[in-house]
């Protein structure tokens, strides 16, 4: 099922499955595309010359004629508009290079450029012979991914995330959906060639490919994008299922002491997991919209960590990402040595910061100046002791913050009182 040409289904399903050929290959292997793009055009002009002849009465066709035959046999009848004819031929001219051997590559912005050419045109002509009577506008953002079909677009700008954009989508295969969702991160490669630049884009993957090797728990589970070599675009995605909610979609008053607590200590887990794994990782932009939750049957939530792109890891090639991990934008779960400038030997305190406000956030304490009212969850009977963690969890000074070892083994405690 397509976002974009379901309209061209109930009148040529032949085209229609063209059509999703080429979307589905659009963002990920775009010289593959072009080809079924070209195939695609090509039968749309047999189809519409064929038309025509039904219209005035004339017997069908029995030869095929050339892509660029049925271009000239429109163009000499005055069958279309000089403009659609020339959008039209642009994508033959376009479509040939493939066929040349001079290893040529269609790009993605090239590509949706002659794709939405198409669109329109099929559009207008529907219109015109009466065969579609509502209006359809191109939406880039409805493209397929590879076999990924989006949903809905996700927000990127209330917690910073180094990815382009972000995607809600269902996997079709044969034609029919899985119960399963995914969150696809589109990444644009930069211009400059620089190792750091290299190594941004790739961070969040090859993070996700890590820990998906080392069978960790509270951690997102990665599925693989492939794409063709020098692609512009590059992917990231992992799994949801349909009751895996953003924590930044959470009504959080719904939940119980014990049930925030649940979730807090799992993130506590799952911190815990990546800072001592065999090859440690730091995320360094935790924020909410970091955290997936999931409600089971039987009423339990667990979590799941992602969005790794600005994460440290261990050899990466010998590149570090500090630079972009200073210029992210403030939100309120930015560690402060951050603002400052100075050099950070120990990123697990810059987790441990942000960690902390998410413990406030999940306690309805929110906010720039959340840290300054820690003193409030008193009021949700937490142990002193629960409470003077958390403070010192954000406090400014990252050598007076606890590590990971410790909160957690707190966090449990506090979770036992409760239960």
């Amino acid at each position: 099922m397509s976002n974009l040409f379901e309209f061209v289904k109930p009148i040529d399903e032949e085209l229609y499955d063209y059509c999703i050929e080429m979307e589905g290959m659009a963002k990920t292997r775009p010289t593959s595309s072009l080809v079924e793009l070209r195939k695609a055009v090509e039968h749309f002009l047999e189809w519409f010359l064929n038309k025509t002849d039904e219209e005035k009465g004339l017997p069908p066709r029995k030869k095929k004629k050339t892509f660029f035959a049925y271009l000239s046999e429109i163009e000499e009848k005055k069958l279309l508009p000089q403009s659609q004819l020339e959008n039209l031929n642009m994508i033959r001219i376009f479509g040939n290079k493939v066929a040349h051997p001079n290893a040529f590559k269609a790009t993605v912005s090239d590509l949706v450029t002659e794709i939405e050419k198409f669109y329109e045109a099929l559009v207008s002509i529907y219109q015109s012979k009466n065969l579609l009577q509502e209006d359809f506008t191109f939406d880039e953002d409805k493209l397929m991914i590879d076999s990924y079909r989006p949903i809905q677009r996700l927000d990127i700008n209330s917690y910073e995330e180094g990815c382009e954009k972000k995607y809600l989508c269902v996997l079709e295969k044969d034609g029919s959906e899985s119960n399963t969702y995914y969150v696809i991160r589109q990444f644009r490669k930069s211009n400059e060639k620089a190792p750091k630049e290299v190594g941004f884009w790739k961070r969040d993957l090859l993070t996700l490919q890590r820990l998906s090797e080392d069978d960790l728990n509270y951690i997102v589970k990665n599925h693989n994008i492939t794409k063709q070599d020098d692609n512009e675009l590059f992917f990231t995605c992992y799994e949801l299922s349909d009751s895996d909610t953003n924590l930044v979609d959470i009504t959080l008053k719904d939940l119980t002491i014990e049930e925030r607590l649940d979730i807090v200590y799992q993130i506590a887990r799952g911190l815990y997991g990546i800072h001592t794994n065999y090859e440690p990782v730091y995320h360094r932009a935790l924020t909410p919209s970091s955290i997936y939750i999931k409600k089971l049957r039987s009423g339990k939530r667990t979590i799941r960590i992602g969005n790794f792109e600005y994460a440290k890891l261990e050899d990466v090639n010998g590149v570090t990402m500090v630079s972009k991990v200073f210029r992210r934008h403030h939100d309120p779960f930015r560690a402060p040595e951050l603002e400052y400038g100075i050099e950070i030997n120990d990123w697990a305190k810059v987790d441990v910061y942000s960690f902390g406000m998410i413990i406030l956030f999940i306690f309805n304490i929110k906010g720039e100046n959340a840290f300054h009212h820690v003193k409030k969850l008193k009021k949700f009977q937490l142990s002193n002791d629960f409470v003077d963690l958390v403070d010192r969890m954000v406090d400014e000074y990252s050598n007076a913050r606890p590590d990971m070892k410790e909160i957690k083994h707190l966090i449990g405690n506090e979770v036992m009182t409760h239960a």
